[in-house]
């Protein structure tokens, strides 16, 4: 597929609804009638950004989370709202920084 375009992957979302379905019975008769899709925000190490900007003062990044986003989300906001609260974290997030992409 070519950078910019999307489509819907019709395999995994039948795989998707099918496990959905089996978790929670009371939608076995629903259909699926529409789908959207969207472009996914990699980073090349398929881990998030997260922390201050290196280069805008009062901007803090969080994005690229490839897929996994819903699951962190607790925690990342967590995160963002004590750094953004008292400037730090109380978790070592060093390893999401976005300096590790500027190089």
């Amino acid at each position: 597929m070519e950078k910019g375009l999307t489509q819907v992957d019709f395999r995994a979302l039948a795989k998707g609804a099918a496990a959905a379905q089996e978790l929670f019975p009371a939608i076995r008769n629903v259909q699926i009638v529409r789908a959207w899709t969207g472009l996914e925000g990699k980073t090349p190490d398929l881990l998030p950004v997260i922390g201050p900007s290196a280069r805008a003062s009062g901007v803090f990044h969080i994005f690229g989370f490839s897929g996994h986003g819903f699951e962190l989300v607790p925690l990342v906001g967590e995160i963002v709202a004590d750094c953004i609260t008292y400037g730090r974290s109380r978790y070592d997030i060093g390893s999401f920084d976005v300096a590790r992409l500027l190089t």
